[in-house]
């Protein structure tokens, strides 16, 4: 019997006759309440498995919801995350472990309840392309989550099969990718308008400032206009002040809290005037912030590194460039997707579909609903 289809004939026995719903536990370090924690991940997580008719969720450790003097903590002295209450899964038939490698292996001790290890990295990736200082005995602890897991589900292909090869022996035939979805609640209905390309709209948002290309935004941004093209780069984040407000061409708009509503309408109004993001990453695993932009009809143009692929389906809602590219070829790839004004609306069209049709969180939890539960026409094949 296939991974999956253990899965399925374990939902059977969780439904029985009656079909009830599954009684889920969703385990994970991240704040489900903070909608900056994860990138908003684990928040949408949350909200996308509570919607579900089919599944009773229990958030698990003791999250609480934000408070005001939570977020200044946060903001300004980024304190060690709060240590979580007990797990207490007594009465659930799963629990669900958001990139809680550690968690599940200490709950797996005392409990038998079984668990789907949801994660978009492997301990190696970490080390390797991040640069972390990853243990080494993370190695060991993820191989044991993955070997007493029900499933593991992996955001992209490039993660699961990296971990096929970091753990021939668990992961074969014990794995699936489903990728995450856009951490935004309301998203548009069709493509907002966007000014002409006369000047060209350009928007890197991102937290780790060096990781996450930001310099690098910035020295495509002066090759492009050194060519004689019109162009505007906003910022959104944290980023470094000073020099960078009176760099020419540059706006820096600044952290934007999605927990607050100012910040998450003015976050979703660059997306939406921007003619295309831009995010040379050095590292990443699946970037989301490629998905919110493509939900506001916004294409992208990104470093080909982890699962980047899983996210951009080249020529169609964006393209992405070797980590080895500079300014100039930056420059020049941008100037490609955004010179002929035609084909740049297609390309807000389908980014768009592409979003809606691949990269929410309705599809992620309807599919991780058939995991649990077996509900497809292919489970019973």
């Amino acid at each position: 019997m296939s991974a999956l289809q253990e899965v399925r004939t374990f939902g059977d026995a969780i439904l029985g006759s009656a079909r009830r719903p599954a009684r889920v536990g969703l385990l994970t370090p991240h704040n489900p309440h903070d909608r900056t924690s994860f990138s908003g991940t684990a928040h949408h997580v949350m909200r996308a498995l509570a919607s579900r008719p089919d599944i009773a969720l229990t958030v698990l450790g003791g999250h609480r919801p934000m408070r005001p003097g939570d977020r200044l903590l946060r903001r300004f002295l980024s304190p060690r995350p709060r240590p979580l209450g007990p797990v207490d899964t007594a009465g659930l038939d799963l629990v669900v472990g958001l990139t809680a490698t550690h968690l599940l292996d200490g709950m797996a001790a005392g409990s038998r309840v079984p668990y789907i290890h949801v994660t978009d990295a492997v301990p190696s990736f970490l080390r390797d392309i991040y640069g972390w200082d990853i243990p080494s005995d993370a190695d060991e602890r993820e191989g044991r989550v993955i070997a007493r897991s029900v499933l593991t589900v992996y955001s992209s292909r490039y993660m699961a099969r990296r971990a096929a090869r970091d753990f021939p022996a668990s992961a074969t035939g014990r794995t699936a990718v489903v990728p995450f979805g856009v951490n935004f609640d309301d998203l548009p209905e069709a493509v907002p308008a966007k000014t002409d390309l006369g000047t060209v709209r350009l928007l890197w948002v991102g937290t780790a400032w060096e990781r996450k290309g930001g310099p690098l935004a910035v020295a495509a941004l002066d090759a492009l206009r050194a060519t004689g093209v019109s162009a505007q780069l906003v910022l959104a984040g944290d980023v470094p002040g000073g020099a960078l407000r009176a760099h020419p061409g540059v706006t820096v708009a600044g952290f934007l809290d999605k927990n607050r509503p100012r910040d998450r309408e003015r976050l979703s109004r660059l997306f939406a005037e921007a003619h295309l993001f831009i995010l040379p990453t050095r590292a990443d695993c699946t970037p989301m912030v490629v998905a919110e932009a493509n939900a506001h009809g916004t294409p992208c143009l990104v470093t080909d590194v982890g699962g980047v692929t899983s996210l951009v389906d080249e020529g169609r809602n964006g393209a992405t460039l070797d980590p080895a590219a500079g300014p100039r070829e930056w420059a020049r790839a941008i100037r490609a997707l955004t010179r002929d004004p035609d084909k740049h609306v297609g390309l807000c069209r389908a980014s768009l579909e592409h979003a809606r049709n691949r990269l929410s969180w309705e599809s992620w939890a309807r599919d991780l609903s058939t995991l649990i539960h077996g509900c497809s026409a292919s489970a019973a094949a």
